[in-house]
């Protein structure tokens, strides 16, 4: 029905879904849509669209803007977004349609940081080369990315109790995105657990 209200303007809608256990039992945790329109900025800070399991994209899309890059370490379905985004306007359905199952092997920063890391910078390469000459994006934009790039994969450090590590990505975050207050808290959480171990 979305489609069929929108059919010239939108290019793909989204649902929410349910976490699930190994086993296929819930887990309490939803994602839940919360961006439609021009998302394109928005996906550029974080996945807000989540798993290519809840999508329905227009075959012209794929025309437009070619198929899933295999050579990303990771963030495959997220490039694919931010490729969409650009061209077109994205909808959701406000519902929990689908589930993904949370699995050993699920790419999340608690279970693979370095290849979500390396997969979000190459990913902010593709789109400097492909949209910054076009006005699409801009510097500011690219730079406040690669700030939570280096943020969550700071936080990833730091929740392993890899103090010092996390330090240099939280400096990095800084330089580049100054006014994202959480880095700060988390540089006060590091402190605060160098004084404590002193």
């Amino acid at each position: 029905q979305i489609f069929k209200n929108n059919f010239l303007r939108i290019g793909a809608i989204y649902t929410g879904f349910q976490y699930i256990y190994q086993k296929g039992i819930d887990m309490d945790k939803r994602h839940i849509p919360k961006n439609r329109g021009d998302i394109y900025k928005d996906l550029l800070m974080k996945n807000c669209v989540g798993s290519a399991s809840t999508l329905l994209v227009k075959k012209k899309c794929f025309d437009k803007v070619k198929l899933f890059d295999e050579s990303l370490p990771s963030c495959q379905d997220w490039d694919m977004w931010i490729r969409i985004a650009s061209r077109y306007s994205i909808d959701f359905v406000n519902k929990p349609l689908a589930k993904v199952r949370v699995h050993d092997k699920f790419t999340s920063w608690q279970n693979s940081p370095n290849e979500l890391y390396l997969g979000w910078l190459k990913m902010l390469e593709k789109v400097e080369n492909l949209y910054l000459s076009e006005g699409i994006i801009s510097n500011k934009i690219l730079r406040q990315s690669r700030a939570l790039a280096n943020y969550n994969y700071g936080l990833a450090l730091l929740r392993r109790d890899m103090l010092a590590e996390s330090l240099e990505y939280f400096f990095v975050a800084i330089q580049l995105y100054p006014t994202y207050v959480k880095t700060y808290v988390r540089l006060l959480e590091y402190l605060c657990r160098r004084i404590t171990e002193e």
